[in-house]
């Protein structure tokens, strides 16, 4: 049973003392009972420490874990001013609506309704399954929207937590942490403070929160062509693995497109599913085998140019006829033995100056694609693992594909499974022209780039941007360019995975709690 704390003379003390115990570590005074030490690793961003750097060296030592320094750092949080502790709440429009102000000095009216079925505590939510008890719910009990209203609403946990009777002999208590971090959203605001900015920015994260989420804007991406100077990132393996390694891989991998990762031990199936699984939330099942990587093995006469490393694979994206709905978001490959030269081109960039060069182009490639079948077996006839499942894809999609504001989100393309085309006969000819020059700049000096790869080499690239290939010439005459005992092993990553992934690093890593499908903060 939480107990419910009214406001008083006793607590504004209180919080009076904490605020100016506050103020005196940040001037450098050290308080008469002074707040816990904690360690800032090497690793934590800037802006954290910008902020420790504010306070005194006795709180600036380096010699704890990362996960240490969260919990130190929730445990000096708990007594400090917390922009989003409720400093007072009440209710308004005859229960109709809670006015509640947050210590930073921002106050929100919040409809009574809301609170009752946003309310998420033991009473609403079976936490072991997170799933809402339905027989509770207003859907199911029944609910006259016009006469809801709360009957009583108080603070409890000294402006934690927030507790709300209603009308419909029901009450809950709700996180002030979760309520600040809806309001901006859901609530009318009375009053903004230029202190309330207390959220986690995941702004890098928000094109890929659900399928249907704007294009990524062109500051949260960094474009590259062919010989512009700048190389792929690379990031050792050791690093990659640690949670905060791990984070800053997936970021760089959805902000630059690509990140090389050198130097895993053990190379081969194992490592690259153990690392994927680790690191990205594990590999996309393929329906046509039992293992959910594929792997890539020389084969004399192969029929399939996949398995013939002697002769140059055109730069494509992975999953151009996706099995599950639309194409994976990333792709992992990994050299479990031998070496090679694999080719690499930002499609971004590449739609981006077909736009500049060609708009016409450019417009018909966002609105006709090329035609696309495979039949998964037919196609691994060739491949060293088991294939026993069959399945026929066909595919028919814009190769630039937009989001709703014009932008580019995702580039589906690869020229072997191409079919006769179906663009309509008075845009042909025009379309293919289009078509021509958007596959001949893939494959340009001007925007292709070559990397050379090794056994324990990963490459992670983001599937809806970067197109990949195997470096060589198309007779055959550019033979050496793969050693012959190359072992190439990969494997897609769903979007779902990486979010998941992303916010499960997230929530280990910072202090700060996130809300909703969108990350509130």
């Amino acid at each position: 049973m939480l107990s419910i704390t009214k406001f008083s003379a006793v607590n504004s003390t209180t919080r009076f003392a904490v605020s100016q115990r506050t103020s005196q570590a940040c001037s450098g005074v050290v308080p008469s009972n002074p707040l816990p030490q904690f360690a800032v690793p090497s690793t934590v961003c800037s802006k954290d420490s910008r902020l420790l750097r504010s306070l005194p060296k006795r709180y600036q030592s380096r010699n704890l874990t990362a996960a240490r320094v969260i919990q130190q750092e929730r445990s000096v949080e708990s007594e400090i001013c917390s922009p989003s502790r409720i400093s007072a709440i009440s209710l308004s429009d005859n229960g109709f609506n809670v006015e509640i102000h947050f210590e930073d000095g921002t106050r929100y009216i919040f409809h009574s309704l809301w609170l009752r079925d946003a309310c998420r505590d033991e009473r609403f939510l079976k936490s072991a399954a997170g799933e809402r008890i339905l027989a509770l719910t207003p859907l199911v009990e029944g609910c006259d929207v016009s006469n809801f209203r709360a009957e009583r609403a108080e603070t409890v946990d000294g402006g934690d937590k927030a507790l709300l009777a209603w009308n419909d002999g029901h009450s809950g208590a709700l996180d002030a942490s979760f309520l600040k971090a809806y309001a901006p959203q859901v609530a009318e605001t009375i009053e903004t403070s230029c202190e309330s900015s207390t959220g986690l920015d995941v702004s890098w994260l928000e094109p890929y929160m659900s399928g249907t989420c704007p294009a990524p804007t062109e500051e949260q991406l960094s474009i590259w062509a062919g010989p512009d100077g700048e190389d792929f990132l690379v990031m050792p393996y050791e690093k990659a693995i640690t949670p905060e390694g791990n984070l800053e891989l997936i970021q760089r991998i959805l902000r630059h497109g690509a990140v090389k990762v050198t130097g895993a031990p053990d190379p081969g199936e194992e490592r690259l599913r153990s690392f994927v699984y680790d690191c990205f939330g594990g590999l996309q099942k393929d329906p046509s085998r039992a293992e959910a990587n594929w792997k890539i093995v020389r084969k004399e006469g192969a029929a399939s140019v996949s398995y013939n490393p002697t002769v140059r694979l055109n730069n494509h994206t992975d999953q151009s006829l996706p099995n599950h709905g639309i194409p994976a978001l990333l792709l992992a490959m990994h050299y479990a033995e031998g070496w090679g030269a694999n080719t690499f081109v930002d499609g971004f960039a590449v739609a981006k100056a077909l736009k500049e060069r060609n708009p016409r182009g450019f417009e018909l490639l966002t609105k006709y694609g090329n035609n696309q079948e495979r039949d998964l077996l037919a196609s691994r006839q060739d491949a060293s693992q088991n294939h026993t499942d069959s399945m026929y894809l066909t595919s028919v999609a814009p190769i630039i594909q937009l989001d709703d504001a014009g932008e580019v989100k995702r580039i589906q393309y690869n020229e072997v499974f191409r079919t006769p085309a179906t663009v309509p006969y008075s845009l042909f000819t025009e379309w293919y022209e289009a078509y021509l020059q958007f596959g001949t700049m893939l494959h340009s000096p001007e925007f292709e780039r070559e990397m050379p790869m090794s056994e324990g080499d990963f490459f992670i690239m983001n599937n809806w941007r970067v197109l990949h290939g195997r470096a060589g010439s198309h007779d055959g005459s550019g033979r050496g360019r793969q050693s012959p005992n190359r072992v190439l092993v990969g494997g897609t990553v769903t979007r779902e995975s990486v979010f998941s992934k992303a916010r499960a690093l997230l929530l280990q890593l910072s202090p700060v709690p996130l809300h909703g499908p969108t990350l509130l903060s």
